[in-house]
């Protein structure tokens, strides 16, 4: 496993600068594809943790989450969602960093575009976070391209 290209370091913690999120500027965002938090392949591939995941925990309100969870979805989530329900069950999120979401559902819109994006790109321009605004303006221009 190399950490520096790992999905997940990537779109948790593992940013190009730790000061700040600067997915524009991430040399691997493209190869991030669709994924907006962790891929957890390397579970997987582990020998020391290969087979070993039981089902055997609950998970209280996942069907209903998977149902409000896809890019565009993610774009339209007020704040107060992301922060109280998504950071709760999230918590390697956190409250402080919910507007990552939006960031990594913008870089996932940017890798697999498709026309109808656009207008929650757009949306975006217009999000309350500066952040999320100059993600979304930047996935703008390379999707215009």
């Amino acid at each position: 496993m190399n950490r520096l290209t790992c999905v997940s370091c990537l779109t948790t913690f593992g940013a190009t600068s730790w000061d700040g999120w600067d997915m524009p500027n991430e040399p691997h965002n493209k190869e991030l594809g669709g994924w907006i938090f962790g891929c957890d392949a390397c579970q997987d591939a582990c020998p020391f943790n290969n087979g070993k995941w039981v089902e055997d925990e609950s998970f209280p309100g996942l069907d209903e989450l998977g149902e409000r969870i896809s890019l565009e979805q993610i774009i339209e989530m007020d704040y107060g969602f992301l922060e109280n329900v998504m950071a709760k069950k999230f918590w390697y999120v956190g409250k402080e960093k919910a507007y990552r979401w939006k960031i990594n559902a913008l870089n996932a819109m940017r890798n697999g575009y498709q026309e109808r994006y656009a207008a929650y790109i757009e949306k975006a321009c217009g999000d309350p976070n500066a952040e999320v605004r100059r993600m979304a303006e930047w996935v703008k221009g390379e999707t215009e391209r």
